[in-house]
């Protein structure tokens, strides 16, 4: 990635670098980073209560 940055930089490309650094810009990594998202989330005293009732 370095290497690659240093060309850029050379070639007087350097908005490209904000571009490569941008995570909106990566489907594939975001579709990864979506699956490690919890399924499901409950509201805090949702938890309590559920907890409470046992």
């Amino acid at each position: 990635m370095a290497n690659y940055a240093t060309v850029l930089f050379v070639l007087g490309m350097t908005e490209r670098l904000a571009e490569l650094a941008d995570p909106g810009a990566d489907p594939i990594g975001r579709d990864l980073a979506e699956e490690q998202l919890p399924k499901r989330v409950r509201p805090r005293g949702q938890r309590e209560a559920v907890d409470n009732g046992r």
